[in-house]
């Protein structure tokens, strides 16, 4: 059975007893029909579902759609199309002929006779009108509509294949845009609230995803993995991956792992952080850390500016055995030593530094470098002069580099053309998301999963 997720502002109008209205509008494959759908997937316990298809034929919107299939009951997918075909589904009811009297009456009884209040999908409403000889500008079939939406207790969804605005955005309760966008050869899909009577908007715009034949808003992700593991007070279930392709690592979400293959064994692979993302990219390498340490390999870290070692230390032993992490760990920074378990960098030359890193680590293990602390150290000159030469020997060593840049750095058309691996982390909307460039995958979004398990998931738009 298919998992949906609805914004809050759709649930909490949909939740209210009486009748409403809402339009549904965007361009062709924007995914209007599958949101209504989901709809009526989500409230499939409390109301009844009549699917209204003037588009595609009964058999069609069964065969397109997996969840209409799991969904409705198919005396309640009313065929409203001007094809000739036959109708497959013997229990579908077909309107097809009727004219606009007769379809109004035939659907208020259908509905009427309900024990559950119902969701009427008008899929599309400009199909329908035309089926039925309805001239464009005759809102009165809307009108009448909305009443049986009202007598019956109903909620009435209007799917339309325009995206301008007109006169029934003024008559109906919820105006709701669907977009598919294309950012700099990356997909995106967005869902915007433009209008929802009595319900108060906490956030107007949702990124979304189709993955799997049903509609998931990506819901809003306010806390680093840090905050929220510090927060949980708790000690998670950890649980190892194994590394996706031989000669590789983890990057200890699985999905990513599907994408990108995973980390090779010599190699750079980095993350770059554009403006807006705050603390949030740590869901993108908190999980590699972890599980590289549960299986027993090494870890040289160095911590992105702003982020001490001190506290790094408390969030992995917040998770890990401390004595594990004092095993496998080295936390290194620059400054004055607050704390025996921290490793002091000197700060003259990266490459003197650096023995320190070839000292803990071997081959497979794992090296992490915030390159805005070592820009700090080291300054932009030594930075170019020598990172060069540093991460040669990184994969000559067949250690994982995992590099994190963020936005302004200069030294990133270096790191760009050593890259083996390269995501980049933004904010769309308020949503953390990534993707790759290197190699190319779709958007998606991080997310820490519910329950005692300690997992990063993520969710790919679709």
């Amino acid at each position: 059975s298919r998992v949906v997720s609805i914004p809050r502002e759709i649930i909490d109008v949909f939740s209210r007893a009486g009748g409403a209205s809402f339009l549904v509008r965007g361009d062709p494959g924007s995914g209007k029909t599958i949101f209504a759908l989901s709809v009526c997937k989500a409230f499939s316990g409390s109301n009844e579902c009549f699917y209204v298809t003037a588009r595609s034929t009964a058999d069609e919107v069964k065969r397109y759609y997996p969840i209409a299939e799991e969904l409705l009951d198919e005396r309640r997918v009313i065929d409203a199309t001007e094809s000739k075909a036959e109708v497959g589904l013997e229990t579908a009811v077909s309107l097809r002929m009727y004219d606009k009297p007769s379809f109004l009456q035939k659907l208020y009884s259908m509905t009427k006779a309900e024990e559950k209040a119902p969701i009427i999908v008008i899929d599309s409403l400009e199909a329908l009108k035309a089926s039925l000889k309805i001239p464009d500008g005759d809102v009165s079939f809307e009108e009448a509509l909305i009443d049986i939406g009202r007598e019956t207790n109903g909620k009435i969804l209007f799917v339309s294949e325009r995206t301008e605005k007109s006169f029934l955005d003024y008559l109906v309760d919820g105006v709701i845009s669907l977009q598919k966008e294309n950012r700099n050869g990356f997909f995106l899909r967005l869902i915007r609230i433009e209008k929802m009577r009595g319900v108060s908007i906490a956030h107007p715009v949702y990124l979304f995803t189709l993955e799997g034949g049903a509609f998931n808003a990506v819901s809003f992700e306010a806390l680093s993995m840090s905050q929220k593991v510090i927060r949980a007070n708790a000690k998670f279930e950890l649980i190892y991956r194994e590394p996706a392709i031989d000669g590789h690592v983890s990057t200890g979400i699985k999905r990513l792992d599907d994408l990108i293959g995973g980390y090779l064994k010599g190699s750079l692979n980095l993350i770059e952080i554009e403006r807006g993302v705050g603390e949030l990219y740590d869901y993108f390498y908190l999980p590699t850390v972890i599980n590289h340490v549960i299986g027993g390999g090494k870890v040289f870290l160095i911590p992105p500016g702003g982020l001490s070692a001190d506290f790094m230390k408390h969030v992995l032993t917040s998770i890990l055995p401390e004595a594990k992490v004092k095993k496998e760990v080295v936390i290194a920074e620059y400054g004055e030593k607050t704390n025996d378990a921290v490793t002091m960098l000197k700060g003259d030359d990266l490459l003197q530094d650096a023995e320190l890193i070839f000292q803990h680590l071997e081959e497979g293990g794992l090296l992490v470098a915030g390159m805005d602390t070592l820009q700090h150290i080291y300054g932009l000159d030594e930075l170019k002069r020598s990172l060069g030469r540093l991460i040669a020997r990184v994969k000559r060593s067949r250690i994982v580099m995992v590099g994190i840049v963020k936005y302004g750095q200069e030294v990133i058309d270096l790191l760009n053309h050593l890259a083996d691996t390269h995501l980049k982390v933004g904010n769309v909307n308020g949503n953390v998301v990534a993707y790759g460039i290197i190699p190319h995958t779709p958007v998606f979004h991080p997310f820490l999963a519910e329950g005692r398990v300690l997992e990063v998931g993520i969710t790919v738009i679709m």
